[in-house]
């Protein structure tokens, strides 16, 4: 199914039996696609510049992802219908700022990112980063205080526990 792939990373599991990933295939940009667990359907759910760490919502029916699709060297989060469809700007950063590697609260109320200062790009482990949180229609973005540099920040929530 990927014979035509120079790489795929970061495959994230929905609820709904399907995985999200991101690839590079072709020669083209880093792009993002889902396929069924076995394999099976492989659709590219992105085709303008580079789109990356796609996660899913915990109901398997909104993707988030970071895109530098704006230009300028800025790099926002993105949210996607699980088909592609209606793809939204979510945060609005200009250089040297900017946003990415999200994950949702289990309830889906919340999204936890991570946010770069100085342009030094969330790949560098020396760029100075905040564990950010924001509602998922991008309303709401807020600095939790809590730096993240040196560490590879990655923001996660706490699963939550039975009977919650």
């Amino acid at each position: 199914v990927l014979a035509n792939t120079r790489f795929s990373v970061e495959p994230r599991w929905s609820v709904n039996n399907q995985l999200v990933f991101m690839s590079l295939m072709n020669g083209g940009n880093l792009d993002i696609y889902v396929m069924n667990v076995d394999g099976t359907g492989l659709r590219q759910l992105t085709s303008s510049a580079n789109n990356g760490d796609p996660v899913w919502s915990p109901d398997g029916t909104r993707i988030t992802f970071g895109s530098d699709r704006e230009g300028g060297n800025k790099l926002n989060i993105f949210a996607m219908n699980a088909d592609g469809s209606q793809q939204v700007q979510l945060t609005h950063f200009n250089v040297p700022d900017e946003a990415g590697d999200t994950n949702w609260s289990s309830d889906g109320k919340k999204i936890a990112f991570e946010y770069d200062i100085n342009g030094m790009k969330q790949s560098d482990p020396n760029a100075h980063a905040e564990v950010w949180t924001m509602n998922p229609d991008g309303s709401g973005a807020t600095s939790t205080g809590v730096p993240c540099s040196d560490a590879g920040c990655a923001p996660r929530w706490q699963p939550r526990r039975a009977g919650q």
